[in-house]
């Protein structure tokens, strides 16, 4: 877990100690910030190489009108915090391009920011290319999951996700990575940014959608407006495209 402690950034992990299958205490490490940014440069420059960096900030976006600016201000306030976002809004509203200032304004905004839009592939593929494929596990990371580790995984079109690849997803947000084909879990550190255009409490009272993950990833929640609703924002973005 990634925290701000004075203005630093801090890993904190956490290891249970287990005595005959019980939980009778736990030992904290905490590592300066500072060192775990200089570890895995190999790794993080072959993200960069790979395109997962998230190009946008806060600054880029036109915020004129009333809603905007309250929509803004308070992902700035979100994008401090390690637990999972919840974006929503019709298509065209720019949810990806916020995922991407929340990455950026957070402290994992030096390590990978790994999107992936859910609805472009089959399920079989997909649930492959978040938690990969045991079975052909090489020693280099081979799954968006993995890729993402101490920085942020996007999910586009999330209700698009099959029912068990939403039960990984949910262990993931847990802190617990289940790699295809593996029989336990290994600790993960990944937050977890979702969008989605549809309603997703309709999805979870027709069972296409699991409720613990709905919860899990609206712990923290922000809907767009289209511009139809914020007008005051449209000169600006002529003016920024011209």
């Amino acid at each position: 877990m990634l925290l701000d402690i004075r203005q630093k950034a801090v890993m904190l992990n956490i290891t249970p100690i287990r005595v005959d299958d019980q939980v009778e205490g736990a030992v904290l490490t905490l590592q300066e910030g500072r060192r775990i940014t200089e570890m895995d440069n190999a790794l993080r420059r072959e993200l960069y190489q790979r395109g997962f960096i998230a190009k946008y900030s806060f600054d880029n976006l036109i915020c004129k009108s009333r809603e905007s600016q309250q929509t803004v201000s308070l992902a700035r306030r979100i994008a401090a915090y390690p637990a999972s976002v919840l974006i929503t809004g019709e298509s065209g509203t720019g949810k990806s391009v916020l995922a991407q200032c929340i990455h950026n304004e957070s402290l994992r905004h030096k390590n990978a920011f790994v999107p992936l839009d859910c609805s472009a592939w089959m399920a079989e593929t997909l649930d492959n290319l978040l938690f990969g494929n045991y079975s052909l596990r090489r020693s280099a990371p081979d799954s968006m999951a993995e890729l993402a580790q101490d920085g942020t995984l996007y999910l586009e079109h999330v209700e698009a996700l099959p029912m068990e690849t939403q039960y990984k997803l949910l262990n993931l947000i847990r802190g617990r990575f289940f790699h295809n084909g593996a029989t336990t879990p290994t600790l993960a550190n990944v937050r977890v940014l979702a969008s989605s255009d549809v309603n997703l409490i309709a999805r979870v009272d027709q069972g296409q959608f699991r409720s613990d993950l709905y919860y899990a990833l609206s712990v923290l929640s922000l809907e767009l407006l289209p511009l139809r609703r914020r007008r005051e924002d449209i000169l600006g973005w002529v003016d920024r495209y011209l």
